[in-house]
């Protein structure tokens, strides 16, 4: 019991600072010169996997490749769906508010709740559903200024992203046994080779764009995907994504820090709602385990 419990701590803070990094994701976009948004995943997911591809090197050695083809199957499907959902999640950024991103996108712990129940069979306790839905609530206030009915194609592509990125957990906790951290390298090849098709070798950016989405593929996205796809074994797929709603409570502050971008209250008071959401739940769940770990 000791043992499972400091694992789940140690998967609680895996997700928090996977949070943190992906919440530098919507200043990036913004920082981005001329590249379009197919040039920008290009880079930013060759970082990603060239980076990935370099530690597994470095840690397994011989047996990289093996490390690699350890995922089978299942792995290349769930790496396709995070390639997916990435392609789809810059694309909603770049025809879309932030506001409505973060709008659709915090509806993730829901569709992976549900798809968890539906093809694993996974429940969610009425607790953990609580606090989702006020953390849902916070968000809604953080952005209900600024949404907007027309960007059609932008809010299409969010919510595409958000239900393949549900699929994507789900992949995960079906394989709660096997190492799957792969898949994130994995991921970065299906996303390259697949945009290369796509532009027919259109990929010319600036030097400073191609900088910093190679920072934005080897240090945030490599590390970040890397650390979430580890913590999913310990936590169920609702949990794992409820947590990474810290994401789009620290995006704006970013943005308002580096870009000077005001926010408006609604965004102060939803964020600080969301975030008592969450600090409500992990202090409900310690002290819960806690106590049936000393019954």
């Amino acid at each position: 019991m000791t043992n499972k419990l400091s694992a789940r701590r140690a998967s609680v803070l895996m997700v928090v600072v996977s949070a943190i990094g992906f919440s530098f994701n919507g200043l990036i976009v913004r920082l981005v010169d001329t590249a379009t948004p197919f040039q920008a995943v290009f880079y930013r997911s060759l970082g990603m996997s060239l980076g990935l591809f370099f530690v597994y090197a470095c840690i397994y050695r011989r047996d990289a490749i093996r490390h690699v083809t350890s995922i089978g199957w299942v792995g290349f499907f769930g790496a396709a769906l995070l390639g997916a959902s990435a392609v789809g999640m810059v694309f909603a950024m770049y025809n879309a508010t932030v506001a409505n991103v973060v709008f659709v996108s915090s509806a993730i712990p829901f569709f992976t709740a549900g798809l968890a129940w539906l093809f694993l069979r996974e429940k969610v306790p009425m607790t953990t559903l609580a606090f989702m839905a006020v953390a849902f609530g916070g968000v809604t206030v953080m952005v209900s200024g600024a949404i907007s009915l027309g960007a059609g194609f932008g809010n299409v592509m969010a919510l595409g992203s958000a239900l393949l990125y549900g699929l994507f957990v789900v992949v995960i906790r079906g394989r709660q046994g096997t190492n799957m951290s792969a898949m994130v390298a994995v991921a970065g090849v299906w996303i390259c080779v697949t945009v290369s098709i796509v532009v027919g070798g259109e990929l010319s950016i600036s030097l400073y764009d191609f900088w910093l989405c190679m920072f934005w593929g080897v240090v945030i996205a490599a590390v970040g995907h890397s650390l979430f796809v580890l913590a999913a074994r310990n936590l169920a797929g609702a949990e794992v994504t409820f947590l990474m709603l810290l994401e789009f409570v620290l995006a704006p502050i970013w943005v308002w820090l580096i870009v000077d971008e005001v926010p408006a209250w609604s965004t102060l008071w939803g964020g600080a709602l969301v975030m008592g959401a969450l600090a409500a739940w992990t202090l409900f769940n310690a002290r819960t385990r806690n106590t049936s770990a000393r019954g």
